[in-house]
């Protein structure tokens, strides 16, 4: 069962990414890989950048930073595909917000790069916004996550209700099983 969406700043992003490993999933590879390159292209195309300079950077710590990012997307796309058919709205404001999560990481990384102050000013209040979105979107999931949790919790209230009242029969048909 999947929990609840956090509310923090791009703290599913942060779990994804340590997800793959702390499971120990395996890595995207080969052809899934690109595969989750065309939907990163295609979907978050704001994040094709950052994939790349990972990908092709020397530092050390790179090429595990590239395979989780990879998997993170990859587990994205698994999460769009399979909401598209049953919920399409639901599914593209999953990806909205992950655009929105990818293009306030780049805006605040040009924010402490420094510049001109009336700029910066500017760019902060854009983040601001961003973030603004980013929180309403993830509330939004949240709220979403709790009805589907109630109705499930519905449903099982109800089966247990079912299974109080046919005790006896259950119970006699499991003697009969097991004799």
């Amino acid at each position: 069962m999947k929990t609840l969406c956090s509310i923090v700043w791009f703290s599913i992003a942060l779990s994804l990414l340590s997800a793959p490993a702390a499971r120990g999933e395996e890595n995207a590879g080969g052809g899934e890989e690109a595969q989750v390159l065309q939907f990163v292209r295609n979907r978050v195309p704001e994040a094709g950048p950052l994939l790349k300079d990972l990908k092709e950077k020397k530092n050390p710590d790179a090429p595990e930073a590239y395979e989780d990012m990879l998997n993170a997307y990859r587990e994205l796309m698994n999460r769009y595909e399979e909401l598209k058919n049953d919920d399409a709205a639901h599914a593209e404001k999953i990806i909205r917000n992950k655009r929105l999560e990818v293009k306030a990481e780049l805006l605040a990384k040009e924010i402490k790069a420094g510049g001109d102050d009336k700029v910066l000013e500017a760019k902060r209040v854009q983040l601001r916004d961003m973030l603004g979105e980013v929180f309403d979107l993830r509330l939004e999931e949240a709220q979403k996550e709790i009805q589907r949790l109630e109705k499930e919790a519905g449903e099982l209230r109800q089966n247990m209700g079912k299974r109080k009242q046919n005790k006896a029969r259950i119970v006699e048909r499991r003697l009969n099983e097991l004799t």
